[in-house]
Protein backbone atom coordinates (compact mmCIF):
# COMPACT_ATOMS: atom_id res chain seq x y z
CA UNK A 1 0.00 0.00 0.00
CA UNK A 2 3.14 2.68 0.49
CA UNK A 3 4.14 1.83 -2.32
CA UNK A 4 1.23 2.71 -4.62
CA UNK A 5 0.57 6.02 -1.80
CA UNK A 6 3.88 7.19 -2.83
CA UNK A 7 3.70 6.53 -6.58
CA UNK A 8 0.68 8.54 -6.73
CA UNK A 9 2.08 11.51 -4.62
CA UNK A 10 5.25 11.52 -6.80
CA UNK A 11 2.60 11.72 -10.31
CA UNK A 12 0.95 14.39 -8.29
CA UNK A 13 3.78 16.75 -7.27
CA UNK A 14 5.55 16.10 -11.01
CA UNK A 15 2.27 17.70 -12.58
CA UNK A 16 2.46 20.51 -9.82
CA UNK A 17 5.83 21.11 -11.34
CA UNK A 18 4.95 21.91 -15.07
CA UNK A 19 1.98 22.96 -17.14
CA UNK A 20 1.12 21.46 -20.72
CA UNK A 21 1.00 24.22 -23.12
CA UNK A 22 -0.84 23.87 -26.93
CA UNK A 23 -0.13 26.09 -30.13
CA UNK A 24 -1.85 25.57 -33.14
CA UNK A 25 -1.81 26.68 -36.68
CA UNK A 26 -4.13 26.21 -39.45
CA UNK A 27 -1.92 23.06 -40.12
CA UNK A 28 -1.18 21.32 -36.83
CA UNK A 29 -1.01 21.59 -32.69
CA UNK A 30 1.78 21.36 -31.06
CA UNK A 31 2.43 21.50 -27.04
CA UNK A 32 5.04 20.51 -24.46
CA UNK A 33 5.20 20.17 -20.40
CA UNK A 34 6.40 23.87 -19.22
CA UNK A 35 8.48 23.74 -15.91
CA UNK A 36 6.42 25.65 -13.31
CA UNK A 37 7.51 29.54 -13.40
CA UNK A 38 9.10 29.81 -16.87
CA UNK A 39 8.02 32.21 -19.34
CA UNK A 40 6.96 31.86 -22.34
CA UNK A 41 7.88 34.42 -25.56
CA UNK A 42 5.74 33.33 -28.70
CA UNK A 43 6.65 35.91 -31.92
CA UNK A 44 4.57 34.23 -34.18
CA UNK A 45 7.56 32.11 -35.36
CA UNK A 46 9.47 31.03 -32.56
CA UNK A 47 8.36 29.70 -28.57
CA UNK A 48 10.98 30.95 -26.12
CA UNK A 49 10.84 29.46 -22.71
CA UNK A 50 13.10 30.71 -20.40
CA UNK A 51 13.38 30.25 -16.66
CA UNK A 52 12.89 34.29 -16.04
CA UNK A 53 12.21 37.32 -18.11
CA UNK A 54 15.40 39.02 -17.17
CA UNK A 55 17.46 36.46 -18.83
CA UNK A 56 15.80 35.60 -21.99
CA UNK A 57 19.06 36.64 -23.67
CA UNK A 58 21.20 33.79 -22.30
CA UNK A 59 19.01 30.72 -20.76
CA UNK A 60 16.31 29.64 -23.02
CA UNK A 61 14.63 27.02 -25.25
CA UNK A 62 13.32 28.15 -28.54
CA UNK A 63 11.23 26.11 -30.95
CA UNK A 64 10.31 26.91 -34.64
CA UNK A 65 9.49 25.06 -37.42
CA UNK A 66 9.19 25.68 -41.26
CA UNK A 67 8.47 23.60 -45.01
CA UNK A 68 11.22 21.90 -46.46
CA UNK A 69 12.94 23.77 -48.70
CA UNK A 70 13.26 22.76 -52.53
CA UNK A 71 15.41 20.25 -53.63
CA UNK A 72 18.25 21.68 -54.59
CA UNK A 73 19.89 18.58 -56.06
CA UNK A 74 17.29 16.29 -58.17
CA UNK A 75 19.92 14.13 -59.07
CA UNK A 76 20.42 12.80 -55.21
CA UNK A 77 17.11 14.37 -53.89
CA UNK A 78 19.27 16.69 -51.30
CA UNK A 79 18.18 19.12 -49.86
CA UNK A 80 21.34 21.02 -48.86
CA UNK A 81 24.39 21.68 -50.31
CA UNK A 82 27.34 19.17 -49.38
CA UNK A 83 30.83 20.49 -47.29
CA UNK A 84 33.73 18.58 -48.84
CA UNK A 85 35.52 17.21 -45.74
CA UNK A 86 38.69 18.31 -47.16
CA UNK A 87 38.02 22.02 -47.02
CA UNK A 88 39.02 24.37 -44.12
CA UNK A 89 35.93 25.42 -43.53
CA UNK A 90 35.07 22.03 -42.28
CA UNK A 91 37.67 21.70 -40.43
CA UNK A 92 37.17 24.88 -37.96
CA UNK A 93 33.20 23.70 -37.78
CA UNK A 94 34.57 20.11 -36.54
CA UNK A 95 36.45 21.92 -34.00
CA UNK A 96 33.75 23.38 -31.76
CA UNK A 97 30.66 21.45 -32.83
CA UNK A 98 30.10 17.53 -31.77
CA UNK A 99 27.39 15.44 -31.55
CA UNK A 100 26.41 14.76 -28.31
CA UNK A 101 23.74 11.95 -26.21
CA UNK A 102 20.42 11.42 -28.44
CA UNK A 103 17.22 12.80 -26.59
CA UNK A 104 13.90 10.78 -27.57
CA UNK A 105 11.78 13.28 -28.86
CA UNK A 106 8.10 11.68 -30.51
CA UNK A 107 9.77 8.51 -29.75
CA UNK A 108 13.06 9.20 -32.24
CA UNK A 109 16.18 9.40 -30.82
CA UNK A 110 17.61 12.79 -32.37
CA UNK A 111 21.15 13.46 -31.75
CA UNK A 112 22.06 17.55 -30.98
CA UNK A 113 24.89 19.47 -32.33
CA UNK A 114 26.79 20.98 -29.49
CA UNK A 115 28.17 24.84 -29.76
CA UNK A 116 30.59 26.86 -27.62
CA UNK A 117 29.91 30.55 -28.08
CA UNK A 118 30.42 33.65 -26.74
CA UNK A 119 28.07 36.57 -26.54
CA UNK A 120 28.16 39.53 -25.05
CA UNK A 121 31.60 38.48 -23.30
CA UNK A 122 29.39 35.31 -21.53
CA UNK A 123 30.97 32.13 -21.83
CA UNK A 124 27.76 30.29 -23.76
CA UNK A 125 26.62 26.48 -24.60
CA UNK A 126 23.83 25.82 -27.66
CA UNK A 127 22.60 22.55 -28.62
CA UNK A 128 20.78 22.28 -31.51
CA UNK A 129 18.09 19.42 -31.97
CA UNK A 130 16.47 18.91 -35.75
CA UNK A 131 14.40 16.92 -37.03
CA UNK A 132 11.43 16.47 -39.67
CA UNK A 133 7.91 15.50 -38.47
CA UNK A 134 4.33 16.05 -40.08
CA UNK A 135 5.94 17.55 -43.16
CA UNK A 136 8.22 20.58 -41.18
CA UNK A 137 11.60 20.64 -40.13
CA UNK A 138 11.84 21.42 -36.73
CA UNK A 139 14.21 23.36 -35.01
CA UNK A 140 15.10 23.40 -30.94
CA UNK A 141 17.81 25.57 -29.47
CA UNK A 142 18.70 25.62 -26.02
CA UNK A 143 21.07 27.92 -24.61
CA UNK A 144 22.83 28.70 -21.24
CA UNK A 145 25.72 30.25 -19.55
CA UNK A 146 28.50 27.39 -20.08
CA UNK A 147 28.60 27.35 -16.00
CA UNK A 148 24.48 26.87 -15.24
CA UNK A 149 24.06 24.40 -18.41
CA UNK A 150 24.16 21.45 -16.56
CA UNK A 151 21.43 23.20 -14.22
CA UNK A 152 19.04 23.27 -16.90
CA UNK A 153 19.77 20.69 -19.09
CA UNK A 154 17.37 18.04 -16.99
CA UNK A 155 14.60 20.76 -18.04
CA UNK A 156 15.46 21.18 -21.13
CA UNK A 157 15.56 17.62 -21.88
CA UNK A 158 11.81 17.05 -19.96
CA UNK A 159 10.51 19.69 -22.08
CA UNK A 160 11.85 17.93 -25.27
CA UNK A 161 10.58 14.22 -23.97
CA UNK A 162 7.03 16.07 -23.33
CA UNK A 163 6.79 17.69 -26.81
CA UNK A 164 3.78 16.31 -28.73
CA UNK A 165 3.00 17.39 -32.69
CA UNK A 166 -0.41 16.71 -34.11
CA UNK A 167 -2.21 17.35 -37.46
CA UNK A 168 -5.58 19.67 -37.99
CA UNK A 169 -7.57 18.30 -40.41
Amino acid sequence: MRVTIGLMVLLYSTDLLSQRVSFEDPELIFSFKKPKHWVIIDNEYVIKLSPSLRDTSFTYLTITYFAPPERINEETQSYFVLVDPETPAKSAFKSYMHSDDPVKILGFKVRPKRALITKKEIPLERRFYDFHRVDKNWEVVTSAPTHQYKKHHKEYKSILKSLRIETVF
